[in-house]
């Protein structure tokens, strides 16, 4: 099955759980409307969410702020997209992110969880960041 977010584009299994959460801010308040992606893959899904502002070696700041450590970013392409990783899954309380960006739009991916991370849960992961796509509006 294949799930469109902005112009990036996932190849799952047929039937994969995709749920759409919308955060809308208050009406009084100065805000910015958002939607985050659950893409349930095994016990530990990906959470995935678009951002116009930032660039994938930004996160280095959110890590800093976070855990108080630059993060250890690993740079990679999937099909022609620019990107990197950073994370453990080895790790009692592991997180994944990947961050993606072509054109306007950075795609974010996270899971995380406590205790071990089963090899076919990783292996569902690897699989949907392998299949990740960039639809250009002319191709659509």
């Amino acid at each position: 099955m294949k799930l469109l977010i902005g112009n990036y584009q996932f190849q799952l299994p047929l039937g994969t759980p995709v749920i759409a959460k919308v955060s809308i801010p208050p009406v009084d308040d100065f805000g910015e409307a958002s939607t985050m992606w659950e893409i349930g893959l095994g016990n530990h899904p990906l959470f995935v969410h678009l951002d116009a502002l930032q660039e994938p070696a930004d996160f280095n700041g959110f890590s800093l702020m976070v855990w108080r450590k630059p993060a250890d970013m690993e740079l990679l392409e999937i099909n022609g997209i620019h990107g990197m990783v950073c994370g453990d899954y080895d790790s009692r309380y592991w997180s994944m992110w990947w961050h993606f960006k072509k054109g306007d739009l950075m795609l974010c991916i996270m899971s995380s969880g406590e205790g071990p991370c089963s090899q076919a849960d990783r292996r569902a992961h690897q699989n949907a960041i392998d299949s990740l796509t960039y639809v250009s509006k002319s191709s659509q």
